[in-house]
Order: structure tokens, then sequence, then C-alpha cells
């Protein structure tokens, strides 16, 4: 939620602030104040939602059994993400002549 805000220190400050200034700079400074009034609003909204999932308590303590077969996604996707992390060549060498192609990109 605070990256989200645009708080200095994390991701999300750079690019508001990048596409806030080019607003202004254009002229259209209504466009960076609706931004920031809309990144009040999400804020406020996604603090809301991590207050009800963290701070209140259950209203029912039922438990949820899944069936074992809706793992093996799980298990798919995490393997992929580690195999592609440590190996990620593989998916460069996928995308390569695609980039190639772009004259614009050395």
């Amino acid at each position: 939620a605070l990256s989200f805000a645009g708080v200095p220190p994390l991701g999300g400050f750079m690019a508001k602030y990048l596409v806030f200034t080019a607003a202004i700079q254009a002229n259209m400074s209504w466009l960076a104040i609706i931004g920031v009034l809309t990144s009040v609003l999400q804020v406020a909204y996604l603090l809301r939602l991590v207050n009800y999932m963290y701070a209140k308590e259950p209203k029912d303590e039922t438990v949820i059994k899944e069936p074992k077969r809706m793992l093996v996604p799980i298990f798919i996707l995490v393997a992929a993400i580690i195999i592609l992390g440590v190996y990620p060549q593989i998916v460069f060498n996928l995308i390569d002549p695609v980039i190639n192609q772009f004259p614009l990109i050395p």
C-alpha cells in the first residue's frame, strides 16, 4: 500500500514523481492534481483493506480444506519461478531474436 502511495524510499515514488512532473511541464496541472487525489483515494482503500485483513477478528473459525489437486498448479508455478530465477538465460535465449529485430535497441 505504501508503494502505491508513492512513499519516497519505495518503488512507486519515482514512477509517480515522473508522471506528475511530466504532466506539470506539459501545462496539465489539472491532470497532476487528479493523479494526486486518486493516489490518496487508492491509499485509503488499500489501508482499509489491509486493516480488514489483519486487524479484525474473524467472525467464525471455519476451517477450509482444499483438495490436494489444487496444489499441483501452485507447485508447477513455484518450480518455474525458481528455475527461471536461477537460469534466466532460458528466457533470454527465447526473446533475443525478437529484440534484435528492433533497430533502436542496441
